[in-house]
């Protein structure tokens, strides 16, 4: 090497393990952007078929039950009521129904039906694909991330094992002449 410093060859070592460890980075980026796009593609697709599927409704509260609390499938701040709701197909229905803690017979409280007019969950919104879609995109970058950093730490650390090996060795043959004494060896 004319004009530069000499490098070791741990120096070399790691200069292609940095070159190899950001290649694998890239690598593992366009895997988690990929993992993000087909995890919205997947949850944007259920919410456009549930969508598809569900119809939103206005049901009337007819009456307060005197029920015990349920913990099934009410949500804080709701409880359960009797009302009725005209299905899509035009037929009327009624059943229980979670609603407001505050509705009253009369209140008028949404819902969503299948086509059936029976009560169903509220379908998957887009903005939980696009949710779902970055969270797992992320995580997925920075799991990938966290490995490249984890490989570069173990290469700087056999590397600096090496360095002092070396340093401790190189030592041991100059410091005698360079503090007067004379080796023991």
């Amino acid at each position: 090497m004319s004009g530069g410093l000499p490098r070791r060859r741990t120096d070399r070592i790691e200069d292609a393990a940095a070159v190899l460890l950001c290649g694998i980075g890239v690598v593992l980026l366009v895997i988690a952007a990929v993992l993000g796009v087909m995890a919205h593609g997947s949850v944007a697709a259920r919410a456009a078929s549930e969508g598809a599927q569900r119809s939103a409704v206005q049901a009337t509260v007819t009456r307060i039950p005197d029920l015990p609390p349920a913990d099934d499938d009410v949500s804080p701040g709701s409880r359960r009521v009797l009302a009725s709701w005209t299905a899509p197909d035009g037929t009327p229905r009624s059943g229980l129904v979670s609603a407001p803690i505050g509705a009253e017979p009369g209140a008028r409280v949404p819902l969503w039906t299948d086509r059936a007019g029976t009560v169903v969950r509220a379908p998957v919104s887009p903005l939980a694909a696009g949710l779902v879609g970055g969270v797992l995109g992320v995580l997925a970058a920075l799991l990938g991330l966290l490995l490249v950093y984890g490989g570069w730490r173990l290469v700087r650390l056999v590397t600096w094992r090496r360095n002092a090996a070396v340093w401790e060795r190189r030592w041991a043959e100059v410091e005698p002449a360079w503090s007067g004494r004379t080796s023991t060896a």
